[in-house]
């Protein structure tokens, strides 16, 4: 683990993103699980981050907890929520509507710019499945390169 310069430890943060559709996908499932475990045991994971999708999320959040690390949700329902049962809104007055299309690219917009805030040297593991229609993974990895964070993609064949 990290040491900041006022000598306390700092976290080393993993935001996970990745394809639903590796859920759907035979193999998947254990596969990816054991990618995103392995990540968080060489890079010395102590927080991770993830969304609330079913497959990559779900997994990130449960290795977590099964590591008994620190964890935050970011929810479609507009708030984060903690290990410690913590709730916190991330949208913002005049963002678009929940049921919007764009909805699931503001969170994530949101939620990358938090961990590049508040976890300087962060890690993104993204979980590709090229055969996705929506791209989402993508997207979120290249707005976590823009921000910053070292960027690990993992991306499965067609």
């Amino acid at each position: 683990m990290d040491r900041d310069p006022r000598g306390a430890e700092a976290m080393t943060a993993l935001l996970v993103t990745g394809s639903r559709s590796l859920e759907k996908r035979l193999g998947m499932r254990e596969r990816s699980a054991d990618v995103i475990r392995m990540a968080v045991w060489s890079l010395r994971i102590t927080h991770v981050i993830a969304g609330d999708a079913y497959g990559p999320d779900t997994w990130a959040t449960q290795c977590a907890q099964a590591r008994r690390l620190t964890w935050e949700r970011w929810a479609l329902d507009g708030f984060v929520r903690y290990q410690t049962g913590d709730i916190v809104m991330w949208w913002k007055e005049g963002d678009p509507m929940l049921s919007g299309k764009s909805w699931p690219l503001v969170r994530n917009d949101r939620m990358v710019r938090s961990v590049g805030t508040q976890f300087p040297g962060a890690w993104c593991l993204a979980l590709v499945d090229p055969r996705s229609r929506t791209h989402g993974t993508d997207h979120t990895a290249r707005l976590a390169e823009n921000a910053g964070l070292r960027v690990i993609r993992c991306v499965y064949g067609a």
